[in-house]
C-alpha cells in the first residue's frame, strides 16, 4: 500500500491503565503517523481502532471489554474497519479474547508495537485477496 493511500486512512485509540499503556499509545500514533494515517478521535471514523490497556490497573479489564463491546456495532456498520486490542492486558487474553470478540481482528502486546503498521497492512492485504 503506498503512502498516498495510507494518508486517507484514520485510526483511533483509547487507552487504559497504566503510564506504560499510555506511553505506549503514544509510541503507536507516531508510528502511523510517520507510516502515512491521519488520527481521529472518534472511532465511527476510523479506519483503525485501538484499544490499549493495562493488567495491572483496576477496573481496566472491564473498560476495556465495554469499549471493545461498543466497537461491535461500529464494525458491523464498517466491516473494512481493522480493530485492535493492544497492551499487557491484552496479552494475557490472547486467543480466549480473540475467541469470544469475533471482531477483534489483532491482539498486540506491548513487545509488538513497532511491528503494528506492518500486520496492519499484512490484514489489509489479506482481506483484499
Amino acid at each position: 500500500m503506498t503512502t498516498e493511500h495510507r494518508a486517507r486512512l484514520s485510526f483511533f485509540i483509547r487507552t487504559f491503565g497504566c503510564q506504560m499503556n499510555e506511553h505506549d499509545s503514544s509510541r503507536m500514533a507516531a508510528l502511523l503517523l510517520a507510516a502515512g494515517y491521519r488520527q481521529t478521535f472518534d472511532p465511527e471514523l476510523a479506519d483503525v481502532c485501538i484499544v490499549n490497556t493495562c493488567e495491572v490497573r483496576a477496573k481496566a479489564e472491564h473498560k476495556m471489554m465495554s469499549t471493545i463491546g461498543r466497537l461491535r456495532a461500529t464494525k458491523q456498520r464498517r466491516p473494512e474497519q481493522i480493530v485492535v486490542v493492544a497492551g499487557c492486558g491484552a496479552q494475557l487474553a490472547g486467543g480466549s479474547l480473540l475467541a469470544r470478540q469475533r471482531h477483534v481482528d489483532l491482539v498486540l502486546g506491548p513487545d509488538q508495537v513497532a511491528e503494528l503498521p506492518r500486520l496492519l497492512e499484512e490484514i489489509r492485504r489479506g482481506r483484499e485477496l
